[in-house]
């Protein structure tokens, strides 16, 4: 038999089971039968996703794009972990996110725009800093590295 610990991870859907499983459409209800049974986990997470295909559109050095790129991609997995009840922020701050990194992309990006949704990935860096800290300081490089402020 073997045993996984995962303390502090954060898992969404995950089966690990022996035996018939079956689940209703809701992602609340699962009948396990037969065989050994080992852990079921239907957390509630969400998918985050943040798309980082128009970093290398921006109009930047390569250093900072590949700078860029790893700070998303940390973003996107610190925004993972947060929990069920920080779902719904995690999944805004990632829609800022996409969408300054959208904007910016964009052959003549509009300043006023860039900067106001930059103000609102700020105003979230100071929200979830508290709590989940490193996405505190995540926030201000990014917006840094894309608008400059």
């Amino acid at each position: 038999m073997a045993i996984f610990n995962q303390s502090n991870q954060k898992v969404g859907t995950q089966y690990n089971v022996g035996g018939d499983l079956h689940q209703d459409h809701s992602n609340r209800s699962i009948n396990i039968s037969g065989g050994n049974v080992g852990m079921v986990n239907t957390g509630d997470s969400a998918q985050i996703d943040i798309g980082t295909q128009n970093i290398g559109k921006m109009s930047m050095t390569d250093d900072r794009k590949a700078e860029l790129s790893q700070l998303v991609e940390e973003l996107r997995g610190q925004l993972q972990l947060m929990s069920a009840t920080q779902q719904a922020q995690a999944q805004e701050i990632a829609e800022l996110t996409d969408s300054l990194l959208e904007q910016a992309a964009t052959e003549k990006p509009k300043q006023s725009l860039l900067k106001v949704t930059a103000g609102g990935l700020l105003e979230a860096a100071k929200a979830v800093a508290g709590m989940m800290p490193t996405v505190g300081k995540i926030l201000p490089q990014i917006v840094k590295l894309v608008v400059g402020e």
